[in-house]
């Protein structure tokens, strides 16, 4: 067989369609089932907490007391302002800056008697401010933009640790066995 005859490799690989794709790492099934991966991900453990943009252009976050412990400054933070979809417009990035020492208050206003009362008691479960500053307040995405403002809410993920996937289930199959 000369090489002029060998099939070229492409053609052998079906083309990588959406589902064969998990963020930047391609899967390729070659000849017997092995599989080739194109490229390493960051795994991410993260934390998850309610955040809102404060009028210092800042985000504040309450977070559980159970992961508290695990949030240290600079570590990186990610907000999906519920009213700029994710999807179409991206994430706000910023860092953590401050953790409160003390847990938060929470005031409550509920009615009574036709007017609403401020009640003040400590957050069940307990929680701690944490403050993330921005790169910046603005969302955008192709031509598409959205002005983050003042009292805008969203989800926020810290990321607590990054390695690499296979570490990751390396780590697991050692606490889980």
């Amino acid at each position: 067989m000369t090489s002029n005859s060998l099939p070229n490799l492409k053609d052998l690989l079906p083309p990588l369609s959406p589902w064969a794709r998990f963020g930047s790492l391609g899967v390729v099934a070659l000849l017997g089932g092995t599989i080739a991966l194109t490229t390493k991900i960051p795994h991410r453990s993260t934390t998850q907490a309610s955040a809102i943009v404060t009028p210092n252009r800042t985000i504040q976050a309450l977070v559980p007391a159970d992961e508290i412990d695990r949030i240290a400054p600079q570590q990186i933070a990610q907000m999906r302002v519920t009213a700029c979809p994710a999807g179409e417009y991206g994430t706000l990035k910023g860092q953590v800056t401050t953790i409160a020492t003390q847990p938060a208050m929470v005031t409550d206003s509920i009615p009574h008697g036709g007017r609403y009362a401020n009640v003040t008691q400590l957050s069940q479960p307990t929680l701690y401010a944490v403050t993330i500053q921005p790169q910046t307040l603005a969302l955008k995405q192709a031509a598409k933009s959205c002005s983050v403002r003042v009292g805008m809410q969203g989800q926020l993920d810290i990321v607590l640790r990054e390695e690499s996937l296979a570490r990751s289930l390396l780590r697991r199959m050692r606490i889980g066995g």
